[in-house]
């Protein structure tokens, strides 16, 4: 809640966040949140969210998650878990979500935020079977694992 516009820079497109213990990262804009930024007026001076503490913030979000019927025990907390669910599931290598959550390693993000899949843990075995040349497959099931053989290329996994 302690945000300021110098904290921020559009120009470079990232936000300077600071951390448990002090420690600054420095976290890329997409193209929503620049949208946002870029809206708001750069005259105001301190915070920019000087009416609010961090308690506030999260009684708020509590008593908006329950208005719109979100799940009883979700917490602000939780829009940093789904954050890094989604980059997970998108194929986002372990290392850059290690550090855009500012963990001092890549073991903290393993710990509390990499639960093993069925699906991903099924789909990779498949890979043996197309690597293998398995002619029982269908070509909905080979285009599967090219999708997946394409996104370890990718991540430089091979």
């Amino acid at each position: 809640m302690e945000l300021t516009w110098d904290h921020i820079d559009l120009r470079r497109r990232e936000i300077t966040v600071v951390g448990k213990g002090g420690k600054r990262r420095s976290v890329p804009i997409n193209d929503n949140l620049m949208a946002v930024l870029e809206s708001w007026s750069r005259d105001r001076e301190g915070r920019l969210f000087p009416d609010y503490t961090p308690n506030q913030v999260s009684m708020r979000f509590l008593r908006r998650a329950r208005e719109v019927g979100l799940p009883e025990g979700v917490t602000i907390h939780s829009l940093r878990a789904t954050f890094t669910g989604h980059l997970i599931d998108i194929g986002v290598d372990i290392y850059t979500v290690s550090r855009l959550l500012g963990h001092s390693s890549v073991k903290v993000t393993e710990r509390y935020y990499l639960a093993p899949n069925p699906d991903q843990a099924r789909t990779a075995v498949e890979l043996l079977n197309f690597a293998r040349g398995d002619t029982e497959r269908t070509e909905e099931d080979g285009d599967e694992v090219m999708a997946a053989v394409a996104m370890a290329d990718a991540e430089g996994l091979d």
